[in-house]
């Protein structure tokens, strides 16, 4: 989303920036809730964090959204189940193909983009962290690498005052370079996670429950337990060492200082 545009239509909230859609407000106070100050979720009449998430994630149903949100481990409809809905949403817009082949805007090129790679950085961790096979495939998609051209980084007006000043982020232009940096290198150790997993695991049924009994996925990842391609697994090794070695300043691993909370720079500390 363009940030900066959002934030202008809330902060005239008279229509004389442009309008926004209800849907994209409640999304946004979706992804808010997870972070904000509790203070300001019990201000708004919500007892706990939870509370308040439950309550936007109703209003919002965004499928990427979605694969936030869960009630109990043994949903049916479970973070893996809406990554698959929201990806072949993807595939039927077309947001697997190149943005940049196309006549769009250079504004939804790059928002097209973004939004792409979410979708497979989001694929790659769920797959990793449930052990379910990963809906994405390197070969099924031809759309480049993030760069930082493609982040909307730019400073909030002065005349905006929806955004507190103690919010820095959005007025400070090389905390938001550093941020779409990081989220580069999420991007590119998310396609080394994918060689991993192609390369170590395979997709098998659990055989340990009786299918006809259960509502849950009965597939997942397991270890190969003969590796017979070492060269791959080696191969895979090094590019996770090059993708390290090569990380920025700002994306390496640091102690957080008492001038990083003065400056507002926790929201990117690393």
């Amino acid at each position: 989303m363009d940030l900066n545009n959002f934030l202008s239509i809330i902060n005239t909230r008279d229509g004389q920036n442009g309008q926004t859609s209800l849907f994209l407000y409640q999304a946004v106070m979706f992804a808010a809730s997870a972070f904000i100050v509790m203070k300001y979720l019990r201000e708004g009449g919500y007892t706990t964090r939870k509370a308040a998430c439950k309550s936007f994630f109703q209003k919002t149903r965004a499928l990427l959204l979605m694969t936030y949100w869960y009630e109990t481990l043994n949903d049916q409809k479970d973070t893996w189940h809406w990554m698959g809905m929201a990806i072949s949403l993807a595939y039927t817009i077309g947001l697997h193909r190149n943005p940049g082949l196309t006549s769009m805007t250079p504004a939804k090129k790059k928002l097209r983009k973004r939004i792409w790679w979410w979708c497979c950085m989001r694929d790659r961790l769920i797959a990793l962290g449930m052990r379910q096979p990963s809906r994405i495939k390197d070969e099924d998609f031809d759309v480049p690498m993030l760069e930082e051209s493609d982040f909307e980084i730019e400073a909030l007006p002065k005349d905006n005052t929806v955004i507190p000043a103690s919010c820095t982020l959005v007025r400070n232009l090389d905390m938001q370079r550093e941020l779409a940096i990081m989220c580069i290198a999420k991007a590119q150790v998310c396609v080394c996670i994918s060689h991993m997993l192609k390369a170590q695991y395979s997709v098998f049924t659990r055989d340990i429950i009786k299918l006809e009994n259960t509502t849950n996925s009965t597939i997942m990842l397991f270890p190969n337990k003969q590796l017979y391609n070492v060269e791959s697994i080696n191969k895979m090794d090094l590019e996770l060492i090059a993708w390290a070695e090569s990380l920025p300043t700002c994306c390496q691993n640091r102690t957080l200082t008492p001038l990083d909370v003065k400056d507002g720079r926790t929201t990117i500390a690393v």
